[in-house]
């Protein structure tokens, strides 16, 4: 393997570590004080420094504050031994601005490291302009007629006769015929002459 892919491989093997690190500090933060948990979290914690130091911390270029400031906060609770841990380690303290790191071999490291971003949200594209509703404005009055008259709508009032029963039709005709009857029995005014017209005009 060439002295590039060391060097990728180193980078990227510190970059899993330091989200490893970052993913145990989650669940630690989660537990009570006195949970015993918190020390099986340390020596998980310290299995995966240990393996990434030994394996890629002789060729790594890039890498994360959080790995040298875990190791650094184990170191502080291991025994004489250094083969366990004598309490729980503080984990506020393990944090990407700890000062305690700028001691260790591998910090000139960190300096080009950069936090990735977060994920941008999809984008939705642009909006587009909401479009107004056509409004058709009232024709005038006379347009659209000839000679500019106005179009009379047509009118809603039904001029059909309502049906009559049988009833009032048999009475309608009873009066009808009464009606003609009291005709014929009226006799006729005699038309009176021009000549007594005038009589009776000289002697009232």
């Amino acid at each position: 393997m060439s002295s590039a892919n060391n060097i990728a491989a180193a980078n990227k093997a510190f970059s899993d570590a330091a989200n490893k690190i970052d993913h145990l500090l989650g669940q630690a933060s989660q537990l009570d004080a006195a949970d015993a948990r918190h020390l099986t979290i340390a020596m998980e914690m310290g299995k995966v420094l240990t393996q990434v130091m030994m394996s890629h911390g002789g060729s790594a270029t890039v890498l994360s504050p959080l790995i040298l400031s875990a190791a650094a906060e184990l170191q502080q609770h291991m025994n004489i031994s250094r083969t366990g841990l004598t309490g729980t380690p503080v984990w506020a303290n393990i944090r990407g601005d700890d000062v305690r790191i700028q001691t260790h071999p591998l910090f000139p490291s960190t300096r080009n490291y950069r936090r990735s971003p977060p994920p941008s949200p999809p984008s939705q594209g642009p909006s587009k302009p909401r479009k107004r509703p056509v409004v058709e404005e009232p024709e005038e009055c006379g347009r659209g007629t000839e000679h500019g008259k106005r179009a009379h709508a047509p009118s809603t009032r039904s001029w059909s006769r309502p049906a009559m029963s049988k009833r009032q039709r048999q009475k309608s005709r009873a009066v009808a015929s009464s009606n003609d009857e009291l005709d014929e029995e009226i006799p006729a005014t005699p038309a009176i002459p021009v000549s007594q017209c005038l009589i009776l005009a000289t002697h009232s």
